[in-house]
């Protein structure tokens, strides 16, 4: 899923992929705007999420395979900041204001070296598997999956242990996470775990270049 190879027919193949994302992306963008919100919203709201996904992974994908040199490497450099800073607007629009202690101020806790740790961990060993002509694909889907991870406890879905029984219960605080999500906590932990996976997966791509 991360490699790709550099042929007519796997460019034609990218090319076919994002433009029908693309028009099921517009089709259901319609869909959204034309029916009022009900449950049958939220699904179609899914289905749109993940063919823009797709639209924007293979779109890029077709786009850097018709790049060389230099101008492929600014283009994949680029995306791969620019997609995580669109992502991260869908958890700072609910902040009136970010400031650092709001962003970091909750973060600040020993419990933080945890999802870094794994983070960072998971990170690595995704980067062997990077195609060398287009790393970019995995920092997309580094940044995808920590979003989708991110969002469940912007909507307030979050573990507790139980010593008791111990075992780790899901349970649902949305007045927690509606005051994280107002502080831009949620905004500042998105764009860090993005930060460490970035870090993790360059450090080894330079590690196979040495």
């Amino acid at each position: 899923m991360i490699s790709v190879a550099l042929t007519d027919d796997a460019l034609a193949k990218e090319k076919s992929q994002a433009r029908r994302a693309g028009v099921a992306s517009v089709a259901l963008l319609v869909v959204l705007f034309l029916l009022p919100f009900t449950l049958f919203t939220g699904f179609v709201a899914f289905a749109f999420a993940v063919t823009t996904w797709q639209f924007v992974f293979h779109g890029s994908t077709a786009v850097s395979m018709c790049l060389k040199g230099g101008r492929r490497k600014l283009f994949q450099i680029a995306v791969a900041i620019t997609f995580p800073l669109a992502l991260s607007w869908d958890f700072a629009k609910d902040a009136p204001s970010l400031t650092a202690s709001g962003i970091f101020g909750q973060m600040a806790t020993p419990w933080l070296l945890f999802p870094v740790a794994l983070i960072g961990h998971v990170s690595w060993r995704m980067a062997k598997d990077l195609d060398q002509e287009h790393p970019f694909r995995g920092f997309l889907i580094a940044s995808a999956v920590i979003f989708i991870v991110c969002l469940f406890g912007y909507h307030g879905l979050h573990t507790e242990y139980d010593d008791y029984s111990e075992t780790a219960n899901m349970s649902l605080d949305k007045e927690a996470a509606l005051e994280a999500a107002q502080s831009g906590r949620f905004f500042g932990q998105f764009l860090l775990y993005v930060v460490v996976s970035y870090a993790a997966m360059l450090a080894r791509l330079w590690k196979r270049h040495a």
